[in-house]
């Protein structure tokens, strides 16, 4: 089922119908919409002159969050940066551009290409890069769509 079958008014309630292989009578269930808060992302500083970030989501306006973060850690004196992108899955897919171009001064980044979709490539901006040292880069089966897409423009 698509997400935006979920958007809608916060407290206003979406009747779903599930069915499980265990039990198979369809059991109905009604939810209330609600805004969900993200966790903050984590920057910090650690030895030898690694700045260190965990994002959790890329919900929002997260990657200006993260650019402010990487922005802070570069003045703290950061020379490595870990990138943490583990159990990062929520929000847009379109937000992995901006967030690879935060690491990227050229090159491209991913591309768009279906049956019915002419090739769209998307490049890194030069003049957009934030950090341009030494970047490791975490994941794990729970990295997707955005984060996805960054973890894998950084792996060309």
């Amino acid at each position: 089922m698509p997400s935006s079958c979920f958007r809608g008014d916060t407290n206003s309630t979406v009747e779903l119908t599930v069915l499980r292989l265990r039990n198979p009578d369809p059991q109905k269930m009604t939810l209330t919409r609600a805004i969900v808060a993200f966790p903050a992302i984590v920057a910090k500083m650690m030895p030898d002159d690694v700045g260190y970030l965990h994002v959790t989501s890329l919900g929002g306006n997260r990657v200006d969050d993260i650019k402010g973060k990487l922005a802070d850690l570069k003045k703290q004196g950061a020379k490595y940066v870990v990138l943490d992108l583990r159990h990062c899955s929520t929000g847009d897919q379109e937000k992995g551009i901006p967030l690879a171009n935060l690491f990227l001064d050229k090159g491209q980044i991913t591309y768009l290409e279906g049956q019915k979709v002419e090739k769209k490539t998307f490049d890194a901006s030069a003049g957009g890069d934030v950090w341009s040292g030494p970047l490791v880069v975490i994941t794990n089966r729970s990295t997707a769509g955005g984060a996805e897409i960054a973890a894998a423009a950084f792996a060309r």
